[in-house]
């Protein structure tokens, strides 16, 4: 099972989030992925930030948007 938790810099929620992840998983439990540090077609740019992806679907059913744009902070 592969985990990532996407984020990207001076996302409040993200860094909320980011604590529990590693209160429940500890840091070897998932990988962070920065956003705005994924090549330009990636589809999980698509995604908002904080997303958790299990095996690169949202544990929430989102869908990422077709915009690959990573919208600001």
């Amino acid at each position: 099972m592969r985990i990532e938790f996407l984020t990207k810099r001076n996302c409040a929620p993200s860094e909320e989030m980011h604590l529990l992840m590693l209160e429940a998983l500890g840091a070897e439990g998932f990988t962070s992925v920065d956003l705005t540090e994924l090549p330009s077609d990636d589809v999980r740019r698509g995604y908002d930030t904080p997303t958790l992806l299990v095996d690169g679907r949202d544990v929430f059913g989102s869908v990422p948007r077709e915009d690959l744009t990573v919208p600001p902070s």
